[in-house]
């Protein structure tokens, strides 16, 4: 991949060690850069129960996020607790060799359950 933004519209799939549990969307909206090393910016997206709204910031090929899940429709996810929001902080490494269209992200809910979350996301389409 030419380019090393991570910016764009991504499918979503959020997974936890029993299985899937979400498909969604999530778009990375670029608001600094500062060289090959630094990015940072918003987090939007969601899927048939919940919407997704956050910050993520990249710095030396890490890559760190909040996200504020917001329950709208339907049954609730049990992963994501009884409440109606629920924050997930986001970490994954994304060095020379990993594949920038395809990334898997390690999550942890703050008020959910305590099982790690696998947050798998494909690039559909890149900024340009």
């Amino acid at each position: 991949m030419k380019d090393s933004s991570v910016e764009g519209l991504w499918s979503v799939e959020i997974m936890t060690q029993q299985g899937p549990f979400g498909i969604g969307v999530l778009g990375f909206i670029k608001q600094r850069v500062f060289g090959d090393f630094f990015e940072s910016g918003r987090l939007l997206g969601g899927d048939t129960h919940y919407y997704y709204s956050g910050t993520y910031h990249i710095e030396n090929y890490g890559l760190s996020a909040s996200l504020l899940i917001t329950h709208y429709a339907d049954d609730k996810y049990p992963i994501f607790g009884s409440d109606d929001t629920c924050e997930i902080s986001i970490t994954a490494t994304l060095d020379h060799h990993t594949n920038r269209d395809v990334i898997e992200l390690s999550a942890r809910t703050k008020n959910g359950v305590n099982d790690p979350l696998i947050i798998r996301i494909i690039r559909r389409v890149a900024a340009t």
